[in-house]
């Protein structure tokens, strides 16, 4: 439930990278390579993430991620132009993806009984989807209508009041092992 939250306030990388482009005049012919420089940050932080989540706890990890995705929203904000501001960019949002791309599986994994954990992580990845989705639709929307800022300060906002209510929903870490939702299902299912 939490991933679909957040997710409502997480827009499209493309959305981010022109709003990053048109902000720091980046010829057209680089544009490709934004996509770039967040996927090397992401290979670069993914296991060491992995390994942190492990360590200290995947939802600290997770909601690390989007801290640092709301960090990214707010340097965009700050509509200073150049190379420094498109590095700051493109490192934080690869640092959001190896914070939270395999650590939400990670998640959802412990608390899924076996007998659903693929269509359940399915669903979940289809919320995170959706959400998605029509956070890019409300910030192309409030872009067109009244500019990056105004779509950036939706999205700051939103993300930031997601952010709390997810740790509010996940404050609680003694959720059921799979293994006790195991026994629960199967114990619902007549005989």
């Amino acid at each position: 439930m939490t991933g679909g939250l957040l997710g409502l306030f997480t827009v499209s990388d493309s959305l981010l990278y022109l709003t990053l482009q048109r902000q720091s005049d980046l010829a057209a012919r680089f544009f490709p390579l934004l996509s770039v420089g967040t996927a090397v940050v992401y290979l670069l932080l993914a296991i060491p993430m992995g390994r942190l989540a492990d360590a200290f706890g995947r939802r600290r990890v997770y909601l690390a991620g989007f801290t640092v995705l709301i960090g990214a929203y707010l340097i965009l904000m700050s509509g200073a132009p150049g190379g420094g501001v498109i590095c700051a960019v493109l490192a934080s949002m690869g640092l959001y993806y190896a914070c939270t791309d395999g650590v939400l599986s990670a998640i959802g994994s412990t608390v899924l009984p076996n007998s659903l954990r693929a269509a359940g992580l399915a669903i979940l990845a289809g919320s995170v989807a959706l959400g998605r989705l029509l956070s890019s639709i409300c910030y192309g929307w409030v872009w067109a209508t009244w500019g990056s800022r105004a779509a950036l300060t939706v999205s700051v906002v939103g993300l930031t009041a997601m952010a709390l209510l997810a740790v509010w929903l996940l404050r609680n870490p003694a959720s059921p092992t799979p293994d006790q939702l195991d026994r629960k299902s199967s114990s619902a299912i007549p005989s």
